[in-house]
């Protein structure tokens, strides 16, 4: 019955005429960041990336996914008229992988209201609004929610995984029927559903920033400890993992001596041990 309704969903938003709200429309950004060259993320996440972001509020503030931004020497965003505004990254997640902007001039954009996902169900119909190449707003069904894992150690609870898939999915917004953000894209990846390898998004709920969205905003990061788990096991393996240091922090490791009192739950702004969550197709 759900792979049914599923599919007859796929194949009508294919031949149902489809208008965008305008709102969805110009909440969406560009986002363009350049990264030095000597960076540590620059070898495998690229010196330019680009995608798209989602304006939350009038002061500015862009969510977007954190590996857009990962040690960015500058960033750009471009708004729905067209004009380039300079943005500087407030904040960095690195459990749940969000990535916080501000917009150092006024933009011409309209927020969207942040929503708690943790009520959205497999079957719900979403809506996707990305900005990486041009504004586009897709229509789109849940396949399924449920944890994700990623080799870099990476580990996100509740994930929501969306089709049809989008292809401008870095940093796009994922909308409920009343306009609110419930997710932010990541990931294009093949997920198993009832035998068949289905071509599909992973996109980080929203209930995972709602805790921590005034941490970012006054610190730069969550005032939660991190996963002490996840640094463990990244650190134990330098071949395949790699510490990005852009405050000091102090890994560690099984093989190594228990560090002192409070040193395994210290966690400096934008430390990461490992690649950063959402990577293109065909990196996990």
């Amino acid at each position: 019955m759900k792979q049914s309704f599923i599919f007859l969903f796929l194949f009508l938003i294919t031949v149902i005429p489809f208008h965008a709200n305008a709102d969805l429309l110009n909440s969406a950004v560009r986002i363009k960041a350049q990264i030095p060259e000597k960076a540590r993320t620059s070898k495998f996440l690229g010196k330019e990336r680009e995608g798209s972001g989602i304006v939350i509020d009038d002061e500015g503030h862009v969510l977007t996914i954190g590996y857009l931004v990962l040690e960015a020497g500058s960033v750009e965003i471009t708004d729905v008229d067209g004009r380039v505004i300079a943005a500087a990254v407030e904040g960095y997640d690195g459990d749940s992988g969000f990535g916080l902007l501000k917009a150092l001039s006024p933009l011409q954009a309209r927020p969207l209201r942040l929503s708690d996902s943790s009520d959205i169900q497999s079957e719900e119909r979403l809506r996707v609004v990305s900005s990486q190449d041009d504004t586009v707003v897709q229509q789109v069904v849940v396949l399924e929610r449920g944890t994700f894992a990623g080799y870099w150690e990476y580990l996100l609870e509740n994930a929501i995984f969306t089709v049809p898939a989008v292809n401008a999915f870095a940093g796009a917004g994922l909308v409920n029927e009343k306009g609110e953000l419930v997710g932010i894209g990541s990931l294009f990846l093949k997920r198993n559903f009832q035998s068949t390898m289905v071509p599909s998004n992973m996109f980080v709920p929203t209930e995972a920033l709602l805790p921590i969205l005034d941490d970012l905003k006054r610190s730069g990061r969550s005032s939660s400890p991190p996963d002490s788990k996840s640094w463990e096991h990244s650190c134990e393996k330098p071949g395949g993992f790699f510490p990005f240091r852009l405050e000091s922090r102090k890994c560690w490791s099984q093989s190594a001596a228990d560090p002192p009192p409070g040193e395994r739950t210290e966690a400096a702004r934008f430390d990461f041990c490992g690649p950063q969550p959402g990577l293109p197709d065909g990196s996990i």
